[in-house]
């Protein structure tokens, strides 16, 4: 196996990892974007006529009771009272007697005074109930309530207004509603029918590149030039800027590729146990590195666009390339046109 050869599979595996590459990520964004259907209007609610608020109503007047003098009728029991200190002051012996008249004097006077309050009480109380049946009493509540009335008939007429307002409002959202439902209706139809169909079949069609790329890959690797262990877009990328950009053989460049991953595994203080676990990370580590080395990016570009635009004599002799690259050719230029239509909005 030549030296040139050896270089042809490395940059051929490069360029169909690094396409697989940018296929996944395509695919992956298109999973994260798949296409909303429309939403369905909200239907409006029919308004409720609300109850009217309770309005401050005017109290009708207060009616004050006239004054009315106590008799003092009360005053009958006092002789009685004055008798009794007399006599128990005649005599030791009679204060008895003395204390006993004193007390009924007393007894009588309050009895007196109970009455008297209790006639008071009554005078008012027919005087207060005459002024309320009174003809000028009387009028004065009959408008009172007529103004009672104006005023909660008001309240009920303005919240029967609000809710007519509000009704009209509904019966007019009710029509918008009928017409978004009709467009949604359409809406949803086209997005069953067209959106959704073109988004599955562009996936679907993503993923027959990716098929048909992946197939082309495996065939490039089972010439068996690339060791299995050294099958991976950062391990390809390494040995074809190595030797691309030397002139080291394979074996060469996969002994220096070695070192560098041990050295890398060292600093990192990997343990050999997980170094499979942390193959892809290296991978894509070691990609950085590559790319980031402005020599070895700019061979690999060169080499990228080179496979675009003539290919190679190894994927010429790959029987499923010329279809792989009919549909990597196609998914190109879908991205530039979907690029150019999207500037253009």
């Amino acid at each position: 196996m030549s030296r040139q050869e050896e270089l042809e599979n490395l940059t051929t595996a490069y360029y169909l990892e690094d396409t697989l590459l940018i296929l996944n990520r395509d695919l992956n964004e298109l999973n994260h974007n798949i296409p909303k259907a429309p939403r369905q209007p909200l239907k409006p609610t029919e308004p409720m006529e609300m109850t009217p608020q309770k309005v401050q109503l005017k109290q009708y007047p207060q009616i004050q009771p006239p004054y009315i003098k106590t008799p003092s009728n009360w005053k009958k029991g006092i002789p009685l009272y004055i008798i009794g200190i007399i006599i128990g002051l005649i005599k030791e012996s009679f204060i008895f007697i003395g204390s006993v008249i004193a007390i009924c004097g007393i007894v009588y006077s309050l009895r007196l005074l109970s009455k008297d309050r209790a006639w008071v009480k009554q005078q008012k109380k027919e005087a207060v109930e005459n002024i309320r049946n009174s003809a000028d009493y009387q009028k004065k509540c009959k408008e009172i309530d007529s103004e009672n009335e104006k005023r909660q008939l008001a309240e009920s007429n303005r919240v029967h207004k609000e809710y007519l307002k509000m009704y009209e409002r509904y019966k007019s959202e009710c029509k918008d509603y009928n017409n978004a439902l009709e467009q949604y209706k359409k809406d949803y139809d086209h997005y069953q029918t067209y959106t959704m169909a073109t988004y599955n079949s562009k996936k679907e069609e993503l993923k027959n590149v990716i098929a048909q790329t992946h197939d082309t890959l495996e065939e490039v690797y089972k010439k068996n030039i690339i060791p299995a262990q050294y099958r991976g877009i950062g391990s390809v990328a390494y040995l074809a800027t190595f030797m691309g950009t030397s002139d080291y053989d394979l074996k060469f460049a996969i002994e220096r590729y070695d070192q560098d991953v041990s050295h890398r595994y060292q600093q990192q203080q990997v343990d050999i146990a997980n170094q499979q676990l942390n193959a892809m990370r290296t991978q894509t580590q070691i990609l950085n590195d590559v790319l980031q080395n402005q020599h070895y990016a700019t061979y690999l570009n060169e080499q990228v666009l080179d496979i675009q635009e003539h290919g190679n004599k190894l994927l010429r002799s790959i029987s499923n390339w010329q279809k792989a690259d009919i549909l990597i050719n196609e998914h190109r230029y879908q991205k530039r046109q979907q690029a150019i239509k999207k500037a253009k909005q």
